[in-house]
């Protein structure tokens, strides 16, 4: 499910749900739930682990801000190529 993050906020930000303003607002916060999904998912309690889960994720939420922002530059050319 994790590896749908980037085309759910493509999609989000298509449909006009969400901003890629806000997303870049909100990194540190998208961090460190990242770090405590890896805490939930790690079975161990060393922080090496943890890291190993939670940079792909950080990696995966980065990624979805930049197509949040092809998303939403692709819509801006196509309303004003409407006009």
């Amino acid at each position: 499910m994790c590896f749908e993050i980037p085309l759910v906020m493509f999609f989000l930000t298509k449909i006009g749900v969400l901003k890629p303003e806000w997303l870049s607002k909100y990194r540190r916060l998208a961090y460190i739930l990242a770090f405590v999904l890896g805490a939930i998912i790690t079975p161990t309690f060393d922080p090496l682990n943890q890291t190993l889960v939670a940079v792909p994720v950080i990696l995966l939420f980065e990624f979805g801000i930049l197509l949040s922002k092809l998303a939403r530059r692709k819509k801006a050319e196509i309303a004003s190529s409407d006009s």
